[in-house]
């Protein structure tokens, strides 16, 4: 028997696919709604949301579908829809259906820190920062049971290239071409791999989790040394170095109440396993 109806958006994204599959993995009935194959079309579209009720409730709500454009000067109407309006009329429909609801906020509601912890307050720097921290505003005023997930970079074959992680792995699965760094690379990240968030989520979902959430992979791990073990694991040849400036660290301390990631390692052996690499393919 199924554990109940979940409603995730942004399903054709990358961090909307995994979710799909763990959800599906875990027993549930999943509804994937994506910004132009839903029925009506967008989802900021309050008419759409309401069309969509008519399908019946839903016992979960996760939300990750955005709009991301991240520079400063990015035109703060053209990201409300998605980001806030659609947020919203969510919230609402999880509140009438006594759902619960998860929504996929960002660590960039902090603006630019080197060490984020749950002691951190936001302070947003960008309209994209700004309309993220308002969609948690309308979420939790909307008396909605909900979990907000503030996510750092999530990488992961597949993932959006203005991650350079994300990039470097394409190429190195793909071509088996080693990545380049630029500079020292001293400064560390813990970036979350696409299918823990996922499972984090379920979990989330599943064990009734509320209140907001700092969401980052288990261990601090320098720029270099991350993509010296993506070159180690896929490529016949080291990273490639050149000059440069080093970059400052960017570390969000986990919440302990979530499900805890792999350490970088082993996601890049869970790569392997799910996309083979170059260095173990037999030729044509």
């Amino acid at each position: 028997m199924g554990k109940g109806t979940v409603w995730v958006t942004g399903a054709d994204g990358f961090a909307g696919r995994a979710a799909i599959d763990a959800f599906q993995a875990n027993g549930w009935r999943v509804i994937a709604l994506t910004r132009w194959s839903s029925p009506g079309g967008d989802l900021s579209d309050l008419g759409v949301l309401a069309g969509l009720s008519a399908q019946g409730p839903a016992d979960a709500i996760v939300h990750l579908a955005s709009r991301v454009d991240l520079r400063p000067d990015a035109d703060a109407g053209d990201l409300y829809g998605s980001n806030v309006l659609a947020a919203a009329a969510l919230a609402d429909l999880a509140r009438r259906w006594q759902a619960r609801m998860v929504l996929a906020s960002s660590i960039a509601v902090f603006g630019r820190q080197e060490f984020v912890t749950p002691a951190t307050e936001p302070a947003p720097a960008t309209p994209y920062a700004r309309a993220k921290l308002a969609a948690e505003a309308v979420v939790a005023a909307s008396g909605a049971h909900h979990a907000i997930l503030r996510i750092g970079g999530i990488y992961g074959y597949g993932g959006p290239s203005h991650l350079g992680l994300n990039h470097a792995l394409a190429r190195a699965v793909d071509d088996g071409r080693p990545p380049s760094l630029t500079g020292p690379g001293n400064g560390r990240r813990n970036y979350v791999y696409v299918h823990d968030l996922a499972d984090m989520i379920v979990g989330v979902v599943e064990g009734g989790v509320g209140g907001i959430h700092l969401v980052g992979g288990p261990e601090p791990i320098r720029l270099k040394d991350m993509l010296d073990a993506l070159a180690e694991t896929f490529c016949e040849d080291p990273v490639e170095r050149k000059d440069g400036m080093d970059v400052p660290d960017c570390v969000v301390e986990p919440s302990p109440g979530l499900l805890p990631g792999r350490r970088f390692a082993e996601t890049l052996e869970d790569i392997r396993c799910r996309h083979g690499s170059p260095r173990f393919r037999s030729p044509m």
